[in-house]
């Protein structure tokens, strides 16, 4: 499993928030007058912003800074993503796809 870093997170939670807004990067850089450059920076986790830019961050998307460190909604998208590609493999195995398909039956 690959560590996932805490710029990591929040450059991906950042990029989820700010097109869940319907805002481009230019926008948002605007907004919170920083470059489009830096602001890539920060959402591909190259970059961790200085607490002032969270605030102004924050801001120009209309949350709350603990907002921007919410990594569960974005560790939920991420697990359906994997459970996807685990179900395109198991396609191919009709029993380990009944086996994990009435698994998830008793769950629900």
């Amino acid at each position: 499993m690959v560590k996932v870093t805490l710029k990591k997170q929040l450059g991906k939670r950042l990029t989820e928030l700010r097109k869940a807004k319907g805002l481009s990067q230019e926008k948002v850089a605007e907004l919170i007058d920083i470059s489009i450059t830096s602001l890539s920076q920060i959402e591909t986790g190259d970059h961790f912003p200085k607490p002032e830019t969270l605030e102004k961050i924050a801001d120009a998307l209309k949350i709350n800074v603990k907002d921007l460190f919410n990594f569960q909604e974005s560790n939920l998208s991420e697990m359906t993503r994997e459970i996807n590609k685990k179900i395109k493999f198991l396609k191919r195995d009709r029993a380990k796809l009944t086996a994990i398909y009435n698994f998830v039956e008793q769950l629900m």
